[in-house]
Formats: structure tokens, sequence, C-alpha cells
């Protein structure tokens, strides 16, 4: 907890994206949490993640999302 709220996850998150996109040529990312995990999504939403929906991934239902390769190399409005 005293690492909360500094901005390694988002951090950590585009590092993970760029490494995805850029050498393992991935098309597209999906992220999953546990519904009440406010945090998780927050840092989902910051790397321009989109909501899916609740999802049964891992036989539990999970909140979703995805980023495209396109939409993470696509230049974002200042």
């Amino acid at each position: 907890r005293d690492k909360w709220r500094q901005g390694i996850a988002i951090e950590a998150a585009r590092a993970m994206a760029q490494f995805a996109f850029a050498r393992l040529r991935a098309e597209v990312l999906y992220a999953v949490c546990q519904p009440e995990n406010k945090a998780s999504m927050g840092v989902m939403v910051k790397l321009g993640m989109h909501y899916r929906g609740i999802e049964d991934w891992y036989g539990m239902k999970v909140t979703t999302y995805t980023l495209s390769a396109d939409q993470w190399r696509r230049p974002t409005a200042p």
C-alpha cells in the first residue's frame, strides 16, 4: 500500500502495452479485474482501454477492457 497512488501501475501498463504492440506485434490487449476493483479500472481507462462489459473469465464474472494496436498508435488530441 505504500506504493499506491504514485503512478507505478500506469507506468507499468504503458510499458507492457508498448512491448506487446511493438515487440510481440499483438493486435489487441485484454484486461480483466474484479468488478469492485475501481483502481484497476482506472488504470485501464488511463491506458486508453475501452470497456467491454462484465464477462465470464476464469470461471468468474469480471470487468473486461480492450485496446487494439490501432487505438494504441492513434495520436491523442491535445
